[in-house]
Order: structure tokens, then C-alpha cells, then sequence
């Protein structure tokens, strides 16, 4: 038998509720779903769940947590879990889960290929862009560490 996660009753993140979308709002058929959805590519869309605490208590007794997807015929979409305690740096979460990099100029939020160029500047200078760089190479460095479960790994030529 199954016992039902459900989502927080609250922000995803907290500080970073306007930044929130929410799914199924106005279809009571559906529970709605706060979102955070990234600037990337990849629409990365995050959603934080809890549980009460007779499934904490099957968790440490060595419950596990199944997943259900609906696709309605299309083809599965990577997904990945996690388990936090929502103590999450603000800045952290916006550079590294929602894909929002900042132009060193203009501040303005934007997700690229690296080339260092900001769609609301232009082409930086070359001090900038080795600022944009480094946030890059940190961002790379962050993916790296967490699909490698910290272990090092051979540098990049």
C-alpha cells in the first residue's frame, strides 16, 4: 500500500516566493504545485515535498520512495530526487539550480553558452568577461561535484 507524499504546504525555497510558479492552480483535479522554474535550457522545474511523520518514521526503518510520472504517451523526461532540509544559500540556489547567472556589467539574469555575451550589453569586455567565466567555470566545477559524489576527477585539457 501507498501512503501519499505531498507537497510543502509553503515556499519551495523560502525568500524566493515571487519568484514562484504554480501548476494546477484552477484545476481542482490536480493538488496545485509551487514551482521554481530555472532560466536554463532544460526548464528545470523544482518543487519541494514533505512528509508526515509516520513516513519519516518508514524512511528510517528503511521504507523506500517510489515515483509515478504521468507522460500521457510521451517520452519519459529525466527527473532526479533529493532530500534537503531547506537551509539553502539564496544565491547558491539562483546560480546553481535555477540557471541564473548575472551579467557583471548590468546585473541582468541570463542563461548562455559561455561566450560571455549578455543580451541586454552585448559583448563585455574582456575584464568582465573573465569575471562571467569564472562564474561558468564554478557552475561546471558544482555539476561535476554532484555527478561524481564529490570524488575527484581527471582535469580538463
Amino acid at each position: 500500500m501507498f501512503d501519499y507524499l505531498q507537497p510543502r504546504n509553503g515556499p519551495v525555497v523560502d525568500g524566493m516566493e515571487a519568484q514562484e510558479t504554480v501548476y494546477a492552480a484552477d484545476q481542482p483535479q490536480y493538488i496545485p504545485l509551487r514551482t521554481l522554474v530555472s532560466d536554463t535550457e532544460e526548464c528545470r522545474v523544482f518543487s519541494r515535498w514533505t512528509l508526515t511523520e509516520a513516513q519519516r518514521k518508514a524512511v528510517a526503518d528503511g521504507a523506500d520512495i517510489f515515483l509515478e510520472l504521468m507522460t500521457f504517451g510521451n517520452p519519459l523526461t529525466p527527473i532526479r530526487m533529493a532530500v534537503s532540509d531547506g537551509n539553502l544559500d539564496l544565491d547558491w540556489v539562483k546560480a546553481r539550480l535555477l540557471g541564473q547567472l548575472r551579467c557583471p556589467r548590468c546585473g541582468m539574469g541570463f542563461d548562455t553558452d559561455g561566450d560571455g555575451n549578455c543580451p541586454a550589453c552585448a559583448k563585455l569586455t574582456d575584464e568582465e568577461a573573465a569575471i562571467f567565466k569564472k562564474d561558468i567555470d564554478q557552475r561546471v566545477k558544482f555539476a561535476v561535484e554532484e555527478a561524481t559524489d564529490g570524488e575527484a576527477q581527471p582535469e580538463r585539457k
